[in-house]
């Protein structure tokens, strides 16, 4: 049924374009690419789905496949080496930065396919780049290249670029702080402008391609209809909704979003819970150790002003990732968060339900402030050891770094979990 896929589909448009461009279909087939080729006509996400395409038209559907892997974390990686390198890290530390997102666990898991969800996280890091330059340095330059790469990542994926949009104001926040408040909230309002025009054409393109279906038909929302905002859904709601729309046991289909409730409930469900951005086991480099690791790094670090930035940066979007109500427990919510005011508020938003990628954009900045308290180490060390100094030794230091702290988290696992066993002794 056309009217309840996601995003809205056209059986129409789906043949006219495998008609006009038959090899679409080896591109979806092989990428994953969930939405179908209508996308293609009724979406703004044209930079993730032409990265895929070009590899595949090229190569063909499995090569291009194994390419497209190889080229997204190589491009990823330099992406937050760049980053790391803006803030301070040298040349080879930074390396920390740029390989340590491609080992963790939850990259890992990304990578049975490279669809249009994947194939632009590179993206990210080069908007926070350059919002650090445009916060730091004066002229207009940098503003104009941070609207721009934000803009870039809505058009590399429509989702990523609303997520990434609605979590922006706490992101600049920190970034107002310092010498000529007044010209960094100028620069930072300039690119939210120049991201809006950019974005603009894609936007309408949205909402034209989405026109007459469920995005747009049901004009109740949950500020017409709930009771008590403050406590929209309770923990028996939100268990029962979480057993009845497992996708494990539904054949991965999508739970219901015809109410106001149901798309609450869909977005508290797909949330992390507190415990897991707390202790993220397999979802940050290092694991269960990731925030004492960091709290090492901004101490260690000599610029512990930019590491404890670029920590904010990874903590905001973990917090829009735990979704519009914390959740204590599987199933247990409480005290609304800052998503909850774009839910409730900003049209159409509350119809976005995958908040798993605000993880992925934060672990693709993850490492950055590992790698500025590296960096602050070796140039201590450095002062009083002069070998230190050599290249190999910096970037077999970056190395080991990120393999002691994945080593670390697989010991913490395996106590966590004979400790939860109840083993004698």
């Amino acid at each position: 049924d056309p009217a309840n896929t996601d995003p809205p589909d056209s059986v129409a448009q789906v043949a006219a374009i495998a008609q006009a461009l038959p090899r679409l279909s080896d591109i979806s087939a092989s990428f994953g690419f969930p939405e179908g080729a209508s996308w293609v006509a009724n979406g703004p996400s044209w930079l993730g789905y032409l990265l895929p395409a070009a590899l595949t038209w090229v190569s063909g559907p499995l090569v291009g496949h194994n390419l497209g892997v190889g080229l997204h974390l190589a491009l990823l990686a330099l992406a937050a080496w760049a980053l790391a390198r803006s803030l301070g890290a040298g040349p080879r530390v930074a390396l920390l930065a740029g390989v340590a997102p491609c080992l963790a666990a939850s990259m890992l898991d990304e990578l049975d396919q490279l669809s249009i969800d994947r194939s632009t996280f590179f993206l990210v890091p080069i908007f926070f780049l350059c919002l650090h330059r445009a916060a730091q340095e004066r002229g207009w330059r940098w503003p104009l290249a941070a609207g721009a790469a934000l803009a870039a990542v809505f058009y590399g994926q429509v989702h990523y670029g609303l997520y990434l949009c609605a979590a922006a104001p706490l992101l600049v926040l920190p970034r107002l702080v310092g010498a000529s408040p007044h010209l960094r909230l100028a620069r930072m309002a300039l690119v939210g402008v120049v991201a809006l025009l950019i974005m603009a054409p894609g936007l309408h393109l949205l909402l034209a391609g989405t026109a007459d279906t469920p995005y747009q038909q049901d004009q109740a929302t949950l500020r017409t209809t709930a009771a008590d905002l403050w406590h929209a859904v309770d923990a028996r709601e939100v268990s029962e909704f979480i057993r009845n729309n497992d996708p494990k046991y539904r054949g991965g289909a999508e739970p219901p979003m015809g109410t106001p409730k149901d798309r609450l409930l869909t977005a508290v469900s797909r949330s992390l819970t507190v415990r897991a951005v707390v202790e993220p086991y397999k979802l940050l480099p290092g694991g269960g150790l990731y925030w004492g690791l960091v709290l090492l790094a901004i101490v260690a670090a000599r610029r512990r002003s930019r590491a404890l930035l670029a920590t904010l940066d990874v903590a905001v979007l973990l917090l829009f990732a735990l979704g519009p109500l914390a959740r204590t427990g599987p199933t247990s919510v409480s005290v609304p968060l800052p998503y909850y005011l774009d839910f409730l508020f900003v049209p159409g938003f509350e119809q976005l339900k995958q908040l798993n990628r605000y993880l992925v954009m934060a672990l693709s900045i993850s490492a950055v402030p590992l790698a500025l308290g590296v960096q602050g180490v070796v140039e201590r060390a450095g002062e009083r050891l002069a070998w230190l100094r050599s290249r190999w030794a910096l970037a077999l230091g970056a190395v080991a770094a990120c393999g002691l702290a994945l080593t670390l988290d697989a010991v913490h696992v395996q106590v966590v979990q004979l400790l939860s066993m109840g083993a004698p002794g």
